[in-house]
């Protein structure tokens, strides 16, 4: 062979390793975006079945948010109104049994009011001060005359109540254990069909469930010297979903 067909051959043999490497780049490229999935093995001689575990939970606490809105022309006489209004409101909740644990501020704003209506205009007319406090109550059979006491005090805003569970933890682990018996239970009835025993566990996942979903309920500030009653939800559902591969003997 002589030289000239050397290079021939080796210009040849790196055009044809160009292509195959373009080709494969491509391929790559195309499937980067894709999930390949090899079957295990193990996973087909069982039986895969899911559970649900659903427990039902009444509740416990509480949570409100209230807050104290104000206006002055000076924001220090804003300011000074403001917390007068909601040191009154703190001093309600403790008269009323709440815990100062249960209660804190949550945000506190200043925010200067301009008028563009008047020469020159943006001038400044006033400031208006928002402060909301986060509060937890825990004796849900005097809930309406809390807030009544707070509104008393001077809270001009709350915007909402929610019931929910405190030891959520524990209720969604009831939940879990729940949803695995009726997993196992649903295997052991098709191993039964099948002649068949359920043996030890391949897998397990948990893939869905809920937590205690948050009932709300609206109070209206300007009912502060009504009885207005707060209707507490008797129940909430959680739920958790498991799926199980056992291992067929």
């Amino acid at each position: 062979m002589n030289f000239r067909m050397f290079l021939g051959e080796n210009k040849m043999f790196t055009k044809h390793a160009s292509i195959i490497i373009s080709v494969l780049m491509t391929v790559l490229m195309a499937c980067s975006d894709t999930n390949i999935i090899v079957p295990d093995s193990t996973q087909s001689k069982g039986i895969r079945v899911s559970g649900t575990g659903i427990v039902k939970a009444s509740p416990d606490i509480i949570h409100a948010s209230i807050g104290v809105q104000t206006f002055d022309e000076k924001a220090k006489t804003a300011v000074d109104i403001n917390n007068e209004k909601i040191n009154a409101i703190f001093s309600a909740l403790t008269e009323k049994g709440v815990s100062k644990t249960d209660f804190e501020t949550v945000s506190f704003n200043i925010y200067p009011q301009r008028d563009f209506r008047r020469d020159p205009p943006n001038q400044i007319v006033g400031f208006q001060v928002n402060n909301t406090i986060s509060v937890t109550i825990r004796n849900l059979n005097h809930v309406g005359e809390i807030l009544q006491a707070t509104i008393q005090a001077g809270a001009n805003n709350i915007s909402g109540i929610n019931f929910t569970v405190e030891d959520v933890v524990k209720v969604r682990e009831k939940a879990r254990v729940e949803a695995v018996k009726d997993a196992r239970q649903k295997a052991e009835s098709m191993a039964e069909t099948l002649g068949v025993k359920v043996g030890k566990v391949i897998s397990l996942n948990e893939t869905g469930g809920n937590y205690p979903p948050v009932v709300r309920r609206e109070y209206d500030v300007t009912m502060a010297d009504a009885e207005v009653p707060i209707q507490t939800p008797s129940e909430l559902e959680i739920s958790i979903t498991v799926e199980i591969i056992f291992e067929i003997e």
